[in-house]
């Protein structure tokens, strides 16, 4: 229901990363989708066939998930807020959290002799949290 009809031609694949699997929501005719819904907390890569903009109505969702949630390892999360947060904050104990926006990718790290690109978190954007 977040998309429209129109918005759902727009969109090639959806692609969500759960558990160290990809899983995959396409349009394309032949194949079975492996997933039906989207979750606040977790990040997707969504290929659209030209830029769109969705507005999304409801409730804000509880605040973002601590790091103590997410599964050891890679985890693609979703940054449900209305405001931004410091990194450390909630994700203190990763080992390193990488960013992609505006095509650029950014990292934020607890690793001695690395300068961090950012410090915080901003909403409706997705990140790559590493959990050790």
């Amino acid at each position: 229901y977040i998309f429209s009809s129109a918005q759902q031609q727009n969109i090639d694949v959806i692609w969500d990363y759960n558990g160290g699997s990809w899983l995959y929501w396409t349009t394309e005719p032949g194949y079975t989708n492996q997933f039906s819904s989207i979750s606040p907390y977790r990040g997707y890569y969504i290929y659209c066939y030209s830029p769109m903009t969705v507005t999304i109505y409801g409730s804000a969702p509880p605040s973002p998930q601590p790091i103590g949630s997410l599964s050891p390892g890679w985890n693609l999360i979703g940054f449900p807020s209305s405001s931004t947060a410091n990194v450390d904050s909630l994700y203190g104990p990763a080992d390193v959290v990488w960013k992609l926006e505006n095509q650029n990718w950014y990292y934020w790290t607890t690793e001695p002799g690395y300068t961090n690109q950012f410090d915080t978190l901003t909403p409706g954007l997705g990140y790559w949290v590493y959990k050790l």
